[in-house]
């Protein structure tokens, strides 16, 4: 947001480099903050997402809110534009907390319901609330980051079951890429989640 003018120019510049798909920025909302400071995150969502829709960059809306308030002003923001077809979420911080993340389902599910239209969701954090928004969305898109985290840390997935995994270390030489780790625990971790979370038949890897 503090760039400025400049986010025309980098927008453009996503554009002339083919990217495909961007996500808005989910500024926060704060419970220890004046209220007016969760109104203007909003409204800067918003401003974001008519900034790459006017640039011709196809983008997924963040409908990052607190109150119900704010999610029924959302449901109405999707279902009197068209354009927006893809929305994005996180279950990773403060929407994951037991107490809170019920509250940002049912929101989403009411958003889903008020677009009249078949919309898709990008979804980071928690895998499991994806059974519950593919209810609701006719694609749920989830993004993967332990793989790659884990393999940052020289960890290596090892299958425990067809639903299971655990991690074992994987020291590689200095200067060594971790390409190898990246590759092998994401092909682990996509299979766990389609068998898990999408009803997909997970077969266990040949013994070494």
């Amino acid at each position: 947001w503090s760039l400025g003018e400049q986010r025309k120019v980098i927008i453009d510049a996503l554009v002339h480099l083919g990217v495909s798909l961007v996500t808005i920025p989910n500024f926060s909302v704060f419970l220890d903050r004046p209220r007016t400071d969760d109104l203007h995150s909003i409204n800067r969502i918003a401003i974001l997402f008519s900034e790459f829709q006017s640039a011709g960059l196809p983008c997924a809306l963040h409908p990052n809110g607190r109150t119900i308030a704010d999610m029924e002003n959302w449901a109405r923001f999707v279902a009197e534009r068209n354009e927006v077809e893809i929305l994005s979420y996180e279950f990773g911080t403060g929407t994951a907390r037991k107490g809170r993340r019920q509250f940002h389902l049912e929101a989403l599910a009411r958003i889903a319901s008020a677009a009249g239209r078949d919309i898709d969701i990008i979804l980071r954090g928690d895998p499991s609330v994806i059974p519950f928004l593919r209810n609701h969305y006719r694609r749920v898109i989830y993004v993967e980051t332990t793989a790659f985290m884990k393999a940052i840390k020289r960890q290596a997935a090892v299958r425990t079951g067809n639903d299971g995994l655990s991690w074992r270390s994987d020291k590689t030489p200095t200067d060594a890429t971790v390409d190898h780790l990246v590759a092998h625990n994401l092909e682990e971790r996509i299979g766990i989640l389609r068998a898990q979370y999408y009803g997909e038949r997970n077969v266990l890897p040949k013994a070494a």
